[in-house]
């Protein structure tokens, strides 16, 4: 059962159906099928990267070759707005997060975070079977859409907090397996407010982490980020240093996607041909070989560090 609709009784009047529902975005045209939530070159990076060219951290029965898409934006809006913000992205950030400065105070990579979450809200909706989560999601769909046609109102009406993975070799409450989780996993989570904590959205991808909050997330006493920055238009963003406490921050949440992934590929007999496969041997400057040799000194680190 769809949020918006029945579900027809057959393919072709299904497709009828999604057709006809108009672009969330700009109300004006009708939806296309294959809209991605996340970018495909955010799919093409993760491919790439992995042993055998599939998605990783997918949690799915079968291998995945491509990432989640549904009926959520027009073609106009997918291929042109939409597409404009993640170019912009991919050619100043993507490759080189830390490095990149004032990047980070475009309004096309604001306007790029923001339809993330955005994207997120929208197949949170169309596919969520629990309807206490509706309201919340609607809220948020509407702040982010709000936003991004006024990139200006992000750090005053929405706060996005980014992150730029480091690797991470030295600290006891992160699960080994995190620096892979950080560099080859996408997802989406809502965060319902939780004691003086704000409202919020998580979205993960490839060396970076979005937050967004509906309040200042300095305010609150139980946030561990140490003078936290948000994005803002015409700001610089220091990658290297801002932000930096935000896996600590996000712990619990990271560790229950790391169990849930690694528990995943041992059971469908895919953790050791990720770890030990001939295919490290010839590529092994992959990211899944990299973040695997992070998260061992992790475990090591942890094996003599935290008793």
């Amino acid at each position: 059962m769809s949020w918006w609709f029945a579900e027809p009784a057959n393919k072709e009047l299904a497709a009828i159906v999604m057709s006809a529902v108009l672009c969330d975005f700009c109300q004006l045209s009708p939806t296309i099928q294959n809209s991605h939530v996340v970018p495909n070159f955010v799919g093409k990076h993760i491919k790439a990267n992995s042993p055998s060219g599939y998605l990783l951290n997918t949690w799915m029965a079968k291998p995945q070759y491509d990432i989640i898409k549904g009926p959520y934006l027009c073609a106009k809006c997918d291929n042109e707005t939409f597409s404009s913000w993640e170019t912009f992205y991919s050619a100043n950030i993507f490759r080189r997060p830390i490095e990149a400065s004032s990047e980070w105070g475009s309004e096309s990579t604001i306007q790029f975070a923001l339809s993330l979450a955005y994207r997120y809200a929208l197949h949170f909706l169309q596919t969520s079977p629990m309807p206490r989560n509706r309201p919340y999601t609607e809220q948020y769909r509407a702040r982010l859409k709000a936003a991004l046609q006024n990139p200006a109102a992000v750090g005053t009406d929405l706060y996005v907090y980014p992150y730029v993975h480091k690797a991470i070799e030295n600290y006891c409450g992160l699960s080994p397996g995190v620096n892979h989780l950080l560099q080859l996993a996408i997802h989406g989570e809502c965060l319902p407010q939780e004691g003086d904590l704000p409202n919020s959205m998580l979205v993960i991808i490839p060396n970076a982490i979005f937050l967004y909050c509906d309040s200042d997330l300095s305010a609150s006493c139980d946030n561990e980020i140490q003078g936290p920055v948000t994005l803002s238009v015409g700001s610089a963003f220091d990658a290297r240093r801002a932000n930096g406490e935000m896996p600590i921050f996000l712990k619990t949440i990271l560790n229950r996607l790391i169990g849930h992934g690694q528990n995943h590929q041992k059971q469908l007999g895919r953790w050791k041909t990720l770890a030990y496969g001939a295919d490290k041997f010839i590529n092994p400057k992959k990211l899944c070989y990299v973040a695997h040799e992070q998260d061992k000194q992790l475990a090591v680190w942890q094996h003599a560090n935290c008793r």
